[in-house]
């Protein structure tokens, strides 16, 4: 057998091959609330011109697929089986001196299921989709076109997260993680959208 060689896998060609790079700190997240809460909660305006420079970090959920194994004598075939709907959306948020990110959070938390009576606000209980938004994630390039774009329909806080605050920590900014619980995620890469790029990108960044 005649030797081989892989003659064209070295630096020279990687440098002109690579082209570019995403960077992690390239992209724009956005929270869309209820359209119904809008009506409701005090503030919302703010929350609309500031949430998206408040998210400062987040991370895509995986895509899983389950699988079906079936036996046939000593083999198995391994199938596609359901998809796995239980992966959730994390974003870090940064805390202003108004906490009017972390109040609308609050109350739309309790809006779904009351801190004290654990009452849905509003009798809303018969329609709780209405009390379900959007969020967006898109990777940047370093001038500000979108790369790459995730979308997550019906999306509601699972969890307004845990502030720390600690007498020996200088020169560090109040932070808090929420977590979302999301219907489905969209991409330009999945089939039978429900989410329009228009509606994604319909002006929810207010200067």
């Amino acid at each position: 057998m005649s030797e081989q060689r892989i003659t064209n896998f070295n630096r020279l060609n990687f440098a002109s091959g690579i082209g570019n790079v995403a960077n992690q700190n390239e992209f724009y997240a956005n929270i869309t609330l209820p359209g119904i809460l809008e009506g409701l909660f005090s503030g919302t305006d703010s929350f609309k011109k500031k949430i998206g420079f408040s998210i400062q970090a987040t991370s895509i959920p995986d895509q899983t697929v389950g699988e079906i194994v079936v036996p046939f004598r000593s083999q198995k075939a391994r199938l596609p089986g359901d998809r796995d709907r239980s992966g959730t959306w994390p974003v870090t948020i940064r805390a202003d001196v108004d906490y009017q990110i972390r109040d609308i959070l609050e109350r739309w938390s309790d809006a779904l299921n009351g801190n004290v009576n654990g009452d849905v606000i509003n009798d809303l209980d018969l329609d709780i989709m209405s009390l379900m938004g959007q969020g967006e994630v898109h990777q940047l390039s370093r001038n500000g076109k979108i790369l790459k774009s995730w979308n997550f329909d019906g999306i509601w806080p699972t969890t307004v997260g845990t502030i720390s605050y600690d007498w020996s920590s200088d020169n560090s900014v109040v932070t808090f993680e929420s977590t979302f619980i999301f219907q489905h995620m969209e991409s330009t890469t999945t089939r039978n959208n429900v989410i329009s790029e228009g509606d994604a990108l319909s002006g929810n960044i207010v200067f």
